[in-house]
């Protein structure tokens, strides 16, 4: 799957790999650069079996919750979004994905 970030300084966060060391500690950075590797080699977010996945109430993004207590919010990041026959979402045709926040259980 690609993964973009919604802001310049989400993105920067996530490429240096020090800084998210000071901000979440060494073993949630660990944990969150295997959950990133995992989402890039993905064909879907089936695919992620190393973090717990839920979608959102509106079905609209997702979360994903490192076993270090860290919550990707992802959102899709296409410019027409895929839909099933119901109209929802069809996150099984999602490979694109925005990181969009990171929140933390504290």
């Amino acid at each position: 799957m690609e993964l973009a970030f919604k802001t310049k300084a989400l993105q920067s966060l996530f490429l240096h790999q020090d800084q998210l060391m000071e901000k979440f500690g060494d073993a949630a950075t660990y944990k969150i650069m295997t959950c990133l590797d995992e989402i890039r080699a993905a064909w879907s977010i089936d695919d992620i079996v190393s973090a717990d996945v839920e979608k959102s109430d509106d079905g609209q993004s997702i979360g994903i919750r490192t076993m270090s207590g860290v919550v990707l919010c992802i959102r899709p990041n296409h410019m027409s979004l895929p839909q099933d026959l119901a109209g929802n979402l069809d996150w099984d045709e999602i490979y694109r994905l925005k990181l969009a926040e990171v929140q933390t259980d504290d």
